[in-house]
This record gives C-alpha cells, sequence and structure tokens, in this order.
C-alpha cells in the first residue's frame, strides 16, 4: 500500500493530529512514526534529491507559529524550469528533458573558471568551439553543433554586457547577455534549414527567494493549476514552505547559549563578515586546566559556506605551547566542493593572524550528513558535546599530535598574504571513522559507516542495482572503507542513562515508507530530524530579550570597509521601518511591502487575540461574581452555625463553672465532716483513757 494514500496516510493523519510542542520538546522519537522517504527538488540547483520528511499536514501545523523565523533569502537561479513549472511524471527519471537543462543550468552558474563566460555542454567539441570576445560571445557557424544538442552560456560579470552572435558569416543570432543572466539554447532542424532555438534564459540576482527549506516537495498538478488561476486573477499566492526546516544561524546562537551558558558562538563567512571571530582566541580570558594539566583557551566558531547554506562548527584550542589546534566538525564528504572550500576559507583567513603559531588541523575524513537540513543541528550537537565533554579538547590534541597533523608554515616574500589552502588535502588532516570520538557520532547518517554487528537490517530501498554496485565496488578498491568498531559502539555515551552508541544507534535507526518506491522502506538515523524540530520548538520558548538581539546586532554592525562614510540625517520613515523589522526580527531580505503586510497581519492577530482575552477575562469576572454570591450563602449559612455552636459552649462552660461550684462546696463539706470525726475521735481516745 502507498505511504500516501489508504489506511497508512489516514493512520498517520489521525496521530499527527495527537503530536504537539510539548510533546516533541520532551520526546522527540514520537514524530519518527510520521516520517517518509520521498524524492524533492533543490531550491538551489532545481535537481531532485531524495529527503526524509515529517509528514505534511503535521509539519505545517507545527510550524506554523515559527515560520517567519525561519526564512532565510539568498542569491538563487531563476529559470523557466523551476519547481513549480511544468509536471514531472517522474522527477527522478534521468531521461526527462527538464533535468538535462537543470544540470547545464547549474554547471555554467556554478562555474569557478577564471573566464567572465561560463559555458556548460554534454558534448565538449561545442564548448571549445565557442570563442568569448571583449564584448561578444562567439558561437561558431549554425552547421558546425550537432542538431537537437543544448549548451548553456552564463555571464559571470556583475557589471558587463555580452552579445551572444554566431560567425558573422551568417548573421542569424544577436542575444544581449546581462549581467548574471544566461540562456540555454540549441540547433533544430527546420525544414530544410537550420535555426538557432532559446529553451530558456536565467539569472542569478539577488532576489527575496526563501531558500529554507532548501528541499522543497513537487508541488501536485491541482496546486500549480491554482497558483496559476490566482496569478492570472491578480489575487497574491500564498508563499508555502512544504519542506524541512534548518536551524538558522541566529537559533543556532541562542540554543547553543542556553545549553551552555556560554557566550554566543562566534560567527564567519567569507565576504560577509570580517575575521575579527578568529582574533577572540588571542583575547579570550577563558581559559581551562584539561586533566593532564595543559592550559588551554577555547574559542567556538560557526563557519557558513559562501556559495550556500552549508554550516560547521569550528573548535580552536590555543595551548601555552604556541600551538593552536583547529577541529572542523565537517559533515559532508571529504572531497566534497563546499567543504573543501570551507577549508580553504577558514584556513586563508587563519594563516595571517596566527603565522607565529603552529597550526594543527583535523576533520573528519568521512560523511556523517545524508540530508539537505542537518547540517545546522550538527554544528549545535557538536558545541554542545565539547561543552559536556571535557576530555574532547585533550582528545582533539592528542589525535592532532599522533597524526603529525601540523599544517606546514608557507614561506613567502613580504606583504604576500598566505594561502595554505592547497597543503590542507593530505590524509593526515583527516580523522578516521574507527578513531572518532563517539560524542561526535549521534546523529550520524551515513549507514556505510554501520558495521554489520549492530544488527540494523538492510532495507529493500536501500539495495543498489547490480551496475551501481560495481561501481560502489570499484570505488572501495581505491579508496579504503571506513567502518565504526565495536569498541566505539559498546561505549557510553550518557551517564544517566548508561547508554552505549550502539543502544542509541538502535534505538534512533527507524525503518520508513519510501513514498517513491510503494511498499518499500529505507532505514535511517532520525536523531537528527527529531532534535531539530525539538531545538526549533525549544528556541521558540527562549525569552525573547535572548532569542532576538543578536540578529539585531548582526544587522547594526556591517563589515569595516575602510571607507568613509557620510553622516546620515535622520529619517523618520526609515527609523519606523528599521523599528518594524526589529519588532517582527526579520532582515532587510524582507521587502517593504512584504514587511508592511506582516506588521498588518501581526497587528491583526495580536487585536484579535486581546479581544479574545477580554472576552475570556469577562466570561471569568462573571464566573468570579457567581462563585462570590456562592460562597457568601455559604459564609452566611457558616456564620450562623457557628453562632449556634458559640452559644452552646457558653452554655456548656456555664454549667461546667456550675459544676465546679458545687464539687469545690463538696469538698469543703467533706473537709469539714473529716476535721469533726477527728475531734470526736480524740474525744473518744481520752474517755478510753480516763476510764481505763
Amino acid at each position: 500500500m502507498d505511504a500516501a494514500s489508504g489506511p497508512v496516510a489516514i493512520t498517520r493523519a489521525i496521530n499527527s493530529t495527537k503530536i504537539t510542542w510539548d510533546e516533541v520538546i520532551r520526546n522527540p522519537r514520537c514524530l519518527y512514526r510520521m516520517v517518509s522517504k520521498k524524492t524533492l527538488i533543490s531550491h538551489l540547483t532545481k535537481l531532485p534529491e531524495s529527503g526524509y520528511v515529517l509528514e505534511a499536514s503535521l509539519r505545517d501545523r507545527l510550524l506554523e507559529p515559527v515560520w517567519h523565523h525561519l526564512i532565510v533569502n539568498r542569491q538563487a537561479v531563476w529559470s523557466d524550469f523551476e519547481p513549480d513549472g511544468p509536471e514531472l511524471n517522474k522527477p527522478d527519471d534521468p531521461d526527462d528533458p527538464a533535468l538535462e537543462l537543470r544540470e547545464l543550468m547549474k554547471l555554467a552558474v556554478y562555474d569557478e573558471s577564471d573566464s567572465s563566460i561560463a559555458i556548460s555542454c554534454p558534448k565538449k567539441g561545442v564548448s571549445e568551439s565557442i570563442r568569448c570576445g571583449d564584448k561578444n560571445v562567439i558561437l561558431p557557424d549554425i552547421d558546425k553543433i550537432p542538431v537537437n544538442t543544448p549548451f548553456a552560456i552564463y555571464n559571470k560579470s556583475n557589471t558587463k554586457t555580452f552579445v551572444l552572435t554566431d560567425k558573422q558569416s551568417s548573421g542569424s543570432l544577436s542575444l544581449p547577455l546581462k549581467p548574471n543572466h544566461g540562456t540555454i539554447t540549441q540547433v533544430i532542424k527546420k525544414g530544410n534549414s537550420l535555426k538557432w532555438e532559446t529553451l530558456s534564459s536565467y539569472d542569478s540576482e539577488s532576489r527575496n527567494c526563501p531558500v529554507n527549506p532548501i528541499l522543497i516537495e513537487i508541488p501536485t498538478k491541482e496546486e500549480k493549476l491554482e497558483k496559476k488561476r490566482l496569478k492570472l486573477a491578480g489575487k497574491s499566492i500564498r508563499q508555502t514552505y512544504k519542506g524541512e526546516p534548518f536551524l538558522t544561524t541566529p537559533m543556532i546562537e541562542d540554543l547553543a547559549a542556553d545549553a551552555t551558558g556560554l557566550p554566543k558562538p562566534g560567527f564567519y563567512k567569507k565576504n560577509k563578515t570580517t575575521d575579527d571571530p578568529f582574533k577572540k582566541l588571542l583575547t579570550s580570558k577563558n581559559e581551562k586546566t584539561l586533566d593532564n594539566d595543559t592550559k588551554v583557551v577555547t574559542a567556538n566558531l560557526l563557519v557558513q559556506s559562501s556559495s550556500c547554506e552549508h554550516i560547521i562548527h569550528l573548535r580552536l584550542i590555543r595551548d601555552d605551547s604556541n600551538n593552536i589546534f583547529i577541529y572542523m566538525h565537517e559533515t559532508l564528504d571529504p572531497d566534497n566542493l563546499v567543504a573543501l572550500n570551507i577549508s580553504d576559507d577558514v584556513m586563508n583567513a587563519i594563516a595571517d593572524i596566527y603565522s607565529s603559531y603552529n597550526l594543527y588541523l583535523l576533520k573528519p575524513g568521512f560523511p556523517l550528513q545524508k540530508d539537505s537540513s542537518g547540517c545546522s543541528q550538527f554544528a549545535l550537537e557538536s558545541i554542545i558535546a565539547f561543552h559536556e565533554t571535557p576530555g574532547l579538547d585533550e582528545w582533539i590534541i592528542k589525535t592532532a599530535k599522533d597524526a603529525n597533523a601540523l599544517v606546514p608554515k608557507i614561506k613567502k616574500k613580504r606583504g604576500e598574504k598566505s594561502d595554505p589552502a592547497s597543503l590542507i588535502k593530505d590524509d593526515r588532516f583527516y580523522i578516521p571513522a574507527d578513531k572518532m570520538d563517539v560524542q561526535l557520532l549521534k546523529s550520524n547518517q551515513n549507514k556505510a559507516l554501520l558495521p554489520d554487528s549492530l544488527g540494523v537490517p538492510e532495507s529493500p530501498a536501500d539495495n543498489k542495482p547490480e551496475v551501481e554496485l560495481r561501481k560502489v565496488q570499484e570505488v572501495q578498491e581505491v579508496k579504503k572503507v571506513q567502518k565504526l568498531n565495536d569498541t566505539q559502539l559498546d561505549t557510553e555515551i550518557d551517564k544517566e542513562t548508561g547508554q552505549t552508541l550502539r543502544q542509541h544507534y538502535l534505538k534512533h535507526i527507524v525503518s520508513v515508507p519510501d513514498e517513491d518506491n510503494p511498499g518499500k522502506t529505507s532505514n535511517v538515523n532520525l536523531f537528527a530530524l527529531g532534535s531539530r524540530y525539538q531545538n526549533i520548538f525549544k528556541w521558540k520558548y527562549l525569552p525573547r530579550k535572548q532569542a532576538c538581539p543578536e540578529i539585531i546586532k548582526r544587522k547594526a554592525e556591517p563589515m569595516n570597509t575602510g571607507r568613509k562614510t557620510k553622516k546620515q540625517k535622520p529619517n523618520p520613515f526609515k527609523d519606523s521601518i528599521q523599528h518594524l523589522r526589529d519588532t517582527l526580527a526579520v532582515g532587510p531580505e524582507i521587502p517593504q511591502d512584504k514587511l508592511l503586510k506582516m506588521a498588518a497581519r501581526n497587528i491583526t492577530e495580536k487585536k484579535e487575540a486581546l479581544s479574545n482575552q477580554e472576552k475570556q477575562i469577562s466570561q471569568l469576572q462573571t464566573q468570579s461574581e457567581a462563585k462570590e454570591k456562592e460562597w457568601h450563602k455559604k459564609f452566611d449559612v457558616m456564620a450562623l452555625d457557628a453562632s449556634k455552636v458559640k452559644q452552646q459552649l457558653k452554655d456548656l462552660n456555664a454549667k461546667t463553672e456550675q459544676q465546679k461550684q458545687k464539687i469545690t462546696n463538696l469538698n469543703n463539706r467533706v473537709a469539714e465532716l473529716t476535721r469533726e470525726l477527728g475531734q470526736k475521735n480524740d474525744a473518744l481516745a481520752k474517755i478510753h483513757e480516763l476510764s481505763g
């Protein structure tokens, strides 16, 4: 039976109505039975990816109060092939032409060559035949390009416009390419002639494009038709958030501070912030002594990729022997381009600041994360682990020294900047899986790390086709497969419960239905997913003075560029708009019209809430008055009864006093009779004496 319909769906729908915020905070595992695997579309690449998602109605109900805090906007690629575009029968079908165009677009936009023009084509000869001049991008003659072979051309310049033309001998094409714009073009045969055909145009300009969640569910045909109907009618289209959200950076900062009692971790993003967060290690007075009597200073940083929303935890440790140990809790595959770029960004920022120190670098040599929304949860978990596990800093130092993970110092000329990025691709900087500390493995989603001894059965959805298995085996012959060992699995990770890593995995690895393959299931560790929702709701409950200032602070502290700025004149309107943003805890990426609508909606909601409160107060006052009258009646009865009892006690006391008086009189009379008897006895004794 398909998980999306039938009795299974009905049961899940019934269960979803019973789950509340408090229950999730108390026991995140209550969400596990509402999770399934399905294909989604990436906001960033427009390509399909598999993901684990919470049942839609439950997710929408739970997250509705916090969605405006989860909104994150960034540069996004826009094209005719959006997720809500043409209906895709099989979104993951490799033969779907839309997927080929998305892939071409992605490769062109994220091209990292030095050229101002990026070209993407499945046939290498086409790319090499296209020439780029000062003002023009010149295509070869139309008959030199294979028919029905699409290729993408993207203008990476921020200021310069190019004109796309073919060779002047034909002159049948003249298409302007504005800055950050691109096109997907091909040659088609029409009758007996060849013609150019534009399949799509796209750009990467900054727009109010929410990328949280990164993976969104593919709209149904009915939803697309409704959106089209509203658009044609000129009505506003309600923004939907159909996907798994990630924890935003301010959320991680607030939750980390709340969990550790320490200041919020620093934040670094290349070209967006200064390198000041790295300097805290030199000025921090947060010194502590390790178990081996080594004195160290530590710092936590959050580092975000400059190309996407991926974020990691960075642990910096400085000892008193001129050494600095850098641990990057990277959760992606070590060969992943995003992971490598973050590593390069960090090391390039640190190299000049700490050029006189010995720099040691460590990071996991294996992937931990297999979804697109868990990196922030992994980062938060790592920060808390270092706080709650005092031995982790000492473990990092020992592991780095044992592996000789010392970053070579670069010989450079005076004034040159260091570039250690090319020196950190060595295996000694990567921690093998069987050497990893268990406290950093709780959320592991990489099933390949789990040994057979764990006892988790392989699910049907995990079985790979024979061709894919052969590819995996070929890779494994070159690269050694990493596995956790039994010693790690049997290590205690929770002192209060005595739970081991093995017990933890068996508790949180769940078999979930695969919606793309009815009747099949997939095994996955849902600890990170449950903890992510738990932390979103915990953050909402944090005091507002703690949850909001960091957002405002970051907006108020732009990067110092060294340029002189003109003194701004007071602007009451801008001040009011900024006050609205601060009150609603939203950033400048929200446009003014949407901000005003949010404010109006917020005021309406508060008015309705106030009206409801007034009604409740009125009802409570009426109930209170009725209770008061009822108690008055009871009190009057009780007072009357008390008066009667008081009189009865008074009468009883009077009778008691009378009885006491009678007893006293009787006692006196007894005393008199006793005396008289004594006198008579004395007289009788004398008479008896005289008569004898």
